[in-house]
């Protein structure tokens, strides 16, 4: 039985060592992939008139994929004091260019970590002309007090900064010239018209709100008096705040230039720690007694305490617990995930209500996860 097994080892070993590729054989099957690509490109070369067809046609396709397509941002500059406007294609028209452009080769990873920034690559490669360029980001990975971000953040920002680095190969590659009409539409399209300026102004200011915004913050980035002076052009510069903020190229706080005890959801930190948290009445009937207020911290704390399957924070309270959270620094991330792994919950729709004081004391007493 023995002298079988044997047998079936080595010849198992036999068709490994046949099978295994070494890395020349990797590279002569990668280099003839690609030069089949080119050959395939110069076979079926692109046509400017169908580039610009095609990319226009995906880009009205509706309003909210051209309202998607651009990015404002703002940059101080440390010695001057004064406040530069940023504006250019997002990733989200850089996709549509790429699709449309045809014989193209794009890719992004995370090219290196250390203690303070992630840089992430992106490749762009027009096979057809047989040009190419890899392009680095960097982004920062700790907040401005030195705390490392979680390891959700440092991924959500790994994928920001690859987003960005490909997005910006793509528009190195594919000239100017015909990418900037686009651009153009796209933000002529986002304008729209008076007709429907009060719907998605709402529908920003609503968004705005979810981000812990005030009104007042809004007007005041923009430049206008009240949410009524809002038009047309300060529409399009508040949705390209927004596409900012989606695509991770700045936070909330960076955008409106806010500090700290500015960032609310419906109530100011004062507020939260006074307002007692109202119980549903339904709830209150069925579910055994719980705290019904965010009180102070016990002073200790089981490391795992029971889950109460009684009652779930309801959507107002669990704003409340945000608003309290981002006033001790906390990106909410990072909040949802130390419910996750401390007390196996599912935030935010089922936090149990027991474990409010569990919750406040860590906020209270542990310094951000960033």
């Amino acid at each position: 039985m023995s002298e079988e097994n044997n047998a079936a080892i080595e010849k198992r070993e036999d068709e490994v060592a046949l099978t295994t590729t070494s890395p020349g054989t990797l590279a002569l099957l990668s280099r003839a992939e690609i030069d089949t690509q080119i050959a395939t490109a110069h076979a079926f070369p692109r046509k400017i008139a169908l580039f610009q067809k095609k990319a226009l046609d995906m880009l009205l396709l509706n309003v909210e994929t051209a309202e998607e397509c651009f990015y404002v941002l703002e940059r101080r500059d440390k010695k001057s004091g004064q406040v530069k406007k940023i504006e250019g294609p997002s990733i989200r028209l850089a996709e549509i260019v790429m699709a449309a452009y045809g014989n193209m080769r794009a890719g992004r990873r995370v090219a290196g970590e250390d203690e303070d920034f992630i840089t992430g690559q992106g490749i762009c490669h027009d096979l057809e002309n047989n040009t190419a360029i890899t392009v680095e980001v960097q982004r920062r990975i700790t907040n401005s007090s030195g705390y490392r971000y979680s390891a959700d953040m440092i991924g959500v920002t790994a994928n920001a900064a690859s987003a960005i680095a490909v997005r910006n190969a793509i528009f190195f590659i594919v000239p100017k010239a015909l990418w900037l009409p686009l651009y153009r539409k796209a933000r002529e399209a986002a304008r729209g018209e008076e007709k429907t300026l009060d719907v998605r102004r709402t529908a920003l200011m609503t968004w705005a709100k979810s981000q812990g915004v005030s009104e007042e913050l809004v007007c005041r980035k923009l430049g206008v008096p009240g949410v009524q002076d809002i038009g047309l052009d300060e529409l399009v510069e508040l949705r390209g705040i927004y596409n900012t903020i989606r695509d991770g190229e700045q936070s909330v706080v960076e955008a409106f230039e806010m500090e700290p005890d500015e960032l609310k959801m419906p109530k100011r930190k004062e507020e939260l720690q006074q307002t007692p948290i109202q119980v549903e009445p339904q709830a209150a009937q069925t579910a055994p007694a719980v705290a019904t207020s965010v009180p102070s911290a016990p002073s200790v704390a089981p490391a795992h305490p029971p889950v109460d399957a009684g009652r779930f924070l309801n959507e107002a309270e669990v704003k409340e617990l945000r608003t309290y959270a981002m006033n001790k620094g906390w990106v909410i991330a990072d909040l949802y995930s130390t419910i996750r792994e401390r007390f196996k919950a599912d935030p935010p729709k089922q936090i149990p209500a027991s474990l409010l004081p569990e919750i406040t004391k860590i906020l209270d007493t542990e310094p951000p996860r960033f």
